[in-house]
């Protein structure tokens, strides 16, 4: 059907296709989450187009964006400096104004390849590599000539594998410093291309250094220059992976194990020697028999067209398999080659942009939180975003695990839900039954749980007071608590010296404490940031302060200093507009004030919508009409517009404009009578 789209008019096809694709994303409202930061489609160099090709070229280009590619790159160019394939296509294109109009809308990005499997190394490399730079070099001009956003170097080091002299080691670094230098003196963007094989290899075997050891390194030393780094993932042979099926890509599934195989390929491993895998975009190779619409009929579960909800399930797997990566990629696109001795590679746009589409349609591109109290994590699996309400994410965990809100139980350490204790501090003891913590306080006379620690008292019982090592011993004071001498006089015993510094005698011959927080009614002896009681209407929280009483119902927590306003409704409820109180959600959705949903055979219906809003089906959606401000009955019928308007032909008119219509319409007319 694609390719049907093009035909010798392919001028007016192309603009009416590419005004559809425009409107077309302006109209959705609802996009897919992606994990994925890119997803790149690669067109191959095939040697020959034909000329409805070349026309239907531009089209082909907008299409994959439609279908959710944000990166695409053509092939290619090569040291000769002639253009091939898809790279030939677009440099004949009279339409990449328009198709770069699109790229940009999309905030997408078009690469052109330099470099081609026919480049010759050892071509590149003489007069002391110029070729190379040349050729790198003339790539960074063609970026700006052809309207391109980066380069895509892609050279063929097939040479390079397995054992390797220190004359080819040489030759090959010097060839790859000499493109990137090139490329830099141009000031363009640069992404490399590698086969997993250029990379698959240890660093020596049988003591000979191999080629993939040098190819790791140079990417490590030069990828500050690097935007992107390309692997083409193509083994195909799953009982050579161990551990995972995509092991290749990701590592071992146990680098414990001495049995475990290492992927020097892998991202794992890449990661481990200090390359950003960051930067790495994964692609998955194509053979002749790719895409297909099932798995190969040998069982080979790489060999053919795998979907892609299967891929970018194993592509997401939480870090066990792999850390971060940039992104996925296709490859590759192709186009129809009538009469090409290639031809048996049919045509794969349609396979090519439905994979794509898949992106919007299938529900893994939002990967399971590892933290079963996170509520989002689009950074990764195991990086908390946000976290379910009850919960705060733990700033000193490296990756923010959420835990329960727990600061209503003094001195717990963990909660299970929202306050309720299940682990306190280290020296109390959990009371499960009354849900508080306990101090184990082990000094004799002491108040119960008016210990510091197991040792320390700072609250004696009557007729006790702290020596110096915060132990009770009797006082000669008896009746006055934390008493430590006292004077005898007619009205009774008077302290002069309390047990604890901050305390001092009142007037009345008590032992007071200084207090300083807000609220409270007296502070823990012997500390006066702590309160011990508060006053009415509040309660104690962890760090000794006190809170406002919570008067809402149903609510977990109220924002801070308001009793009346909640902040976290308990589970099964969600706050109100105005936060004075946590509700059962409506069946009808938002902004309905009278939701009918007793009837179990049919579906809820709201009766009655916010004002602003009115109904769509059996919900509320907001006014259509502009200037309405009631519009209860159907959403895109108003029944009162607002100050200033008057409704007249189901629209609000501006009541001042309304006597001067006619006029405007009269002119018109004269205006067009003088010009006929």
């Amino acid at each position: 059907m694609r390719s049907a789209l093009i035909s010798s008019g392919c001028c007016l096809t192309f603009s009416s296709i590419l005004a559809s694709s425009v409107l077309q994303q302006e109209s959705e409202s609802l996009k897919a989450i992606d994990v994925l930061q890119n997803r790149l489609v690669f067109f191959s160099g095939q040697q020959v187009y034909s000329g409805s090709d070349n026309d239907a070229f531009p089209t082909s280009l907008v299409e994959v964006l439609d279908s959710n590619y944000n990166i695409v790159i053509l092939e290619s160019t090569n040291s000769k400096k002639i253009p091939v394939g898809a790279y030939k296509a677009w440099f004949n294109s009279n339409f990449r104004d328009i198709v770069k109009s699109k790229f940009k809308k999309e905030n997408a990005k078009l690469g052109i390849t330099c470099g081609d499997e026919s480049d010759n190394f050892n071509t590149l490399a003489e007069n002391d590599f110029k070729a190379a730079l040349d050729l790198g070099e003339f790539c960074g001009t063609q970026v700006p000539a052809l309207q391109g956003d980066f380069v895509n170097v892609r050279l063929n080091l097939g040479d390079f594998r397995n054992s390797i002299s220190s004359f080819k080691i040489d030759q090959m670094v010097g060839v790859l410093d000499a493109v990137l230098k090139g490329l830099m003196e141009k000031k363009v963007e640069v992404y490399w291309t590698f086969d997993e094989q250029d990379l698959d290899l240890p660093d020596e075997q049988n003591g000979n250094e191999n080629g993939a050891k040098y190819v790791r390194k140079w990417i490590l030393d030069n990828q500050t220059n690097l935007k992107g780094i390309i692997i083409r993932y193509v083994n195909t042979n799953t009982n050579t992976l161990q551990g995972h099926k995509f092991a290749n890509i990701f590592g071992v599934q146990n680098p414990n194990s001495q049995t475990s195989k290492i992927y020097y390929q892998s991202l794992s491993y890449l990661h481990d020697v200090g390359i950003q895998t960051g930067k790495i975009i994964p692609v998955k190779i194509q053979t002749d028999q790719e895409p297909a619409s099932t798995y190969d009929i040998k069982g080979d579960y790489l060999q053919g067209f795998i979907p892609w909800d299967q891929l970018i399930e194993k592509f997401t797997i939480p870090g066990q398999y792999a850390p971060s990566f940039n992104g996925v990629g296709l490859w590759s696109a192709r186009v129809n080659r009538p009469g090409d001795v290639q031809a048996s590679l049919p045509n794969n746009l349609e396979d090519v942009n439905a994979i794509g589409e898949s992106f919007a349609s299938i529900n893994v591109w939002k990967w399971p939180c590892q933290d079963e109290l996170c509520e989002s994590c689009e950074t990764g699996p195991s990086k908390c975003d946000e976290c379910v309400s009850g919960a705060e994410k733990n700033s000193t965990e490296t990756f923010a695990i959420c835990n329960y809100h727990c600061d209503e139980v003094l001195h717990c350490g963990h909660c299970s839900a929202v306050n309720v204790c299940d682990a306190c501090e280290e020296g109390y003891t959990l009371d499960l039954k009354e849900n508080i913590c306990e101090i184990e306080c082990e000094v004799k006379n002491c108040e119960t749980g008016k210990c510091n620690d197991v040792n320390k008292c700072y609250d004696c019982k009557v007729n006790y007071v702290l020596d110096k090592n915060f132990q009770c011993e009797q006082s000669s004071c008896s009746g006055i608590k934390h008493c430590k001498t006292c004077d005898e006089t007619v009205d009774g015993k008077l302290c002069t010296e309390c047990d604890l510094s901050q305390m001092s005698p009142n007037s009345e011959g008590q032992c007071d404490q200084r207090c300083n927080v807000n609220n409270c009614n007296n502070c823990m002896p012997g500390n006066e940031f702590i309160c011990e009681n508060c006053d009415y209407g509040y309660h104690l929280v962890s760090g000794g302060e006190c809170k406002i009483d919570c008067k809402v119902s149903h609510c977990l927590s109220c924002v801070t200093g308001y009793g009346d306003f909640c902040e976290i409704c308990a589970e099964g409820y969600e706050l109100s507009a105005d936060s004075k109180e946590c509700v059962i959600p409506s069946k009808c959705g938002d902004h309905c004030l009278d939701c009918f949903d007793s009837n179990p055979f049919f579906l809820p219906e709201c009766i009655m919508c916010e004002e602003g809003y009115g109904k769509m089906d059996n919900f509320c959606a907001e006014c259509s009409v502009d200037n309405c401000e009631m519009c209860y009955q159907d959403y895109e019928e108003c029944q009162k517009c607002a100050d200033g308007f008057k409704l007249k032909h189901d629209a609000c008119s501006n009541t001042e404009r309304l006597g001067s219509g006619k006029v405007f319409v009269f002119v018109g007319l004269v205006l067009v009578g003088i010009f006929m």
